[in-house]
């Protein structure tokens, strides 16, 4: 009946002004949305715009250099689920999504990477040059920005120490222009060089291995020329030329 639908369609509206969190409003809207909800699309406005600026919100923390990576992940599995519920025509929602998928796909890589220098015994982290380094956070740069003094930090770090200050953390003086430059090409060698030193360290790994590897064979070939059939191969060293 049409009091009936009033009354569903108050009770949904209640909970979406009652909510404050993605979940809730997620919740909220996904009602809102069955067939049978009634319910227009300028009713809902409001809640689809809230819900966007609190999943830029949640990515932007998520990005944020003292987050662990899973932080991240599950800040995109939620995306997943609101996504449809955003509003999609939102330029910083937009470049939100962009920016968080692609970092989220760079630490992805890079986690990849230790885990294959750390499964050879080499150090999980790498050692950059110094001026690949960001001077606030002490780590390797991702994302370099140039302030208008001319020193180059990690884009989220310095971004975050203007909203404390407005003193350039390297050059010490007041800055009134706190632009930042993206610094493009200096990103894109920085992850070359990333690339390039991981597969240098792996290369060397598999070297020292088949050198280690080597001797061993050679003295079970003294041993016996056909030693090799009757051990085990769980015994054998593996190399490059197994």
């Amino acid at each position: 009946s049409l009091r009936a639908r009033n009354t569903a369609r108050c009770s949904v509206l209640a909970s979406l002004e009652k909510a404050n969190t993605v979940p809730e409003l997620l919740s909220g809207l996904e009602l809102a949305t069955v067939p049978n909800a009634f319910m227009a699309d300028s009713d809902l406005r409001e809640h689809r715009m809230r819900l966007t600026h609190l999943l830029v919100t949640m990515i932007d923390d998520a990005m944020r250099h003292d987050k662990p990576l899973y932080e991240l992940r599950a800040a995109f599995d939620i995306v997943d689920a609101a996504d449809s519920h955003a509003v999609a025509a939102d330029k910083i929602w937009s470049k939100m999504k962009a920016t968080g998928r692609a970092r989220l796909a760079e630490l992805q890589a890079e986690e990849r990477r230790k885990d294959e220098r750390d499964a050879v015994g080499a150090p999980r982290e790498l050692q950059p040059p110094a001026e690949y380094m960001c001077p606030i956070t002490l780590e390797m740069m991702v994302d370099p920005v140039a302030t208008s003094d001319g020193f180059v930090y990690e884009h989220e770090a310095i971004k975050r120490h203007f909203v404390l200050s407005r003193v350039s953390p390297m050059g010490g003086k007041l800055l009134e222009d706190r632009r930042l430059i993206r610094l493009h090409s200096m990103r894109a060698v920085i992850r070359e060089w990333s690339e390039r030193e991981h597969t240098r360290i792996m290369e060397q790994a598999r070297l020292l291995h088949k050198q280690r590897a080597a001797p061993s064979k050679r003295s079970a070939s003294k041993l016996n020329p056909h030693a090799r059939l009757f051990v085990p191969n769980r015994l054998l060293p593996h190399t490059v030329d197994d």
